[in-house]
């Protein structure tokens, strides 16, 4: 029998969990994990603070910075054409 201690995945990072959650209170749930690219789950488990496997870290932290500059875009665009 094998007594290793098994490796938990760490969650995702407490800066990386207010972003998330501020993406979901703009876009919604249904529009976050459509940009997310994860199954609810994954999503309710990085909300949560639970373990998350490193590849789920790296989709939520792509997708956080495309939606963050695709939000600033959008705010420069906007200001251009307001003034």
């Amino acid at each position: 029998m094998d007594h290793r201690p098994s490796i938990v995945p760490p969650p995702l990072p407490l800066p990386l969990r207010d972003r998330l959650r501020a993406l979901v209170a703009r876009e919604g749930k249904r529009l976050t994990l459509a940009r997310l690219g994860v199954s609810r789950q994954s999503l309710a488990r990085a909300l949560a603070g639970l373990p998350l496997y490193p590849g789920t870290r790296a989709l939520i932290r792509q997708a956080l910075d495309a939606a963050e500059a695709e939000a600033r875009r959008t705010a420069e665009a906007e200001a251009r054409g307001a003034r």
